[in-house]
């Protein structure tokens, strides 16, 4: 990703990446930030857009900006939950919400990390294989960014498609409470229920358009 995208991504200031091509991997994605330096221009407008979004309901509750945001390295890794496509994004996440963008999808992504010591790497467009002796270097090396900011309180306990717009209240939770949860919220459930990872679960159609 280019800068200073990538670096909003894993500190938690985008919540949704926009894309143009689909995708069915669901799991832990690294980061990896292209070596095209981001111009002052591009930093400026992007910090002030996300202080429009952010700072009318946040006030000075809003987290700080990066204070750099590096290139052609490794920089963070968080959770790629489900992908929606554009009309779905807009039909369901509410307007508040909604973060600006006209790509066809949505990456809808959770629990953003970022490395105490972002390691040099060369990538290659789109999703491929972390290579290990990478992979074993980098993790112990993460920190969990705070993330329970944001969304606003009302709609802390939203659910929307496949995905938990504030997963966080929910990640130490079993699956038998949450699938009791879901039966007692009266949401249509579907059987197909994956692990993608210690307290991180993928209900696959468990709340539809009809619904919510």
């Amino acid at each position: 990703m280019h800068q200073p995208w990538a670096s909003l991504l894993v500190h938690g200031f985008k919540r949704f990446e926009g894309r143009e091509w689909n995708n069915k991997y669901r799991g832990p994605l690294w980061i990896q930030a292209t070596s095209k330096k981001p111009t002052q221009e591009e930093i400026d407008y992007l910090e002030e857009q996300y202080t429009k979004f952010y700072r009318p309901h946040l006030g000075d509750d809003m987290p700080e900006f990066p204070a750099r945001y590096l290139t052609g390295c490794l920089v963070g890794r968080l959770d790629l939950i489900d992908v929606i496509s554009l009309q779905e994004y807009h039909d369901t996440i509410p307007k508040p919400l909604q973060e600006n963008t006209e790509a066809s999808f949505q990456f809808v992504v959770r629990n953003p990390c970022t490395l105490d010591i972002p390691l040099k790497m060369s990538g290659q467009p789109g999703l491929y294989k972390m290579p290990k002796e990478l992979l074993f270097g980098a993790k112990d090396k993460l920190k969990k960014m705070p993330y329970s900011w944001w969304p606003l309180e009302e709609f802390k306990n939203f659910t929307v498609g496949r995905f938990d717009l504030y997963p966080d209240e929910y990640a130490a939770w079993s699956r038998d409470q949450i699938i009791n949860h879901v039966e007692a919220s009266h949401v249509k459930r579907a059987p197909d229920f994956v692990a993608l990872s210690s307290g991180c679960f993928h209900l696959k159609n468990f709340l539809n358009a009809a619904g919510q």
